[in-house]
């Protein structure tokens, strides 16, 4: 039972409206009223453990983007993120600014799979080598 009501206590986490999140008030007070034994906080003690690793990933992810597109944005001033598209991936350029900037496509964040962003620091690391190996006489 005690983890029903967690459960149902999660899907007003971080609610930032006055309905839910009084919601969430009302069953956070249920809940700690209602579950008292030390078995009951060991759980509790572990659902909030949980969200707090969830809410550092949920971090650490927003970090990482932020990073790519920091670094991108200075790859972009110096070569073509049309050509990276079209030679690397046989896409658009509007396609990898999807992925960058994390546009809604078909209402969900448009995002790097991991092969992608192994296609896209391999295209990274190639135009370096291309680069870096011209000589000009």
């Amino acid at each position: 039972m005690i983890h029903k009501d967690l459960a149902k206590l999660k899907m007003y986490i971080g609610a930032t409206d006055t309905e839910n999140r009084q919601k969430f008030e009302t069953l956070f007070a249920e809940i700690a009223s209602k579950y008292t034994s030390e078995e009951d906080k060991l759980i509790i003690k572990q659902f909030v453990q949980d969200g707090i690793n969830e809410c550092a990933n949920d971090i650490k992810e927003v970090k990482e983007k932020i990073e790519l597109k920091e670094q991108l944005k200075e790859v972009a001033e110096i070569v073509s993120l049309s050509y990276i598209a079209k030679k690397y991936f046989n896409k658009s350029r509007t396609w990898l600014y999807q992925r960058i900037n994390g546009n809604l496509v078909h209402n969900k964040p448009a995002q790097f799979t991991n092969n992608e962003l192994d296609i896209l620091k391999f295209a990274i690391k190639d135009i370096s080598n291309k680069l870096g190996s011209l000589s000009i006489g």
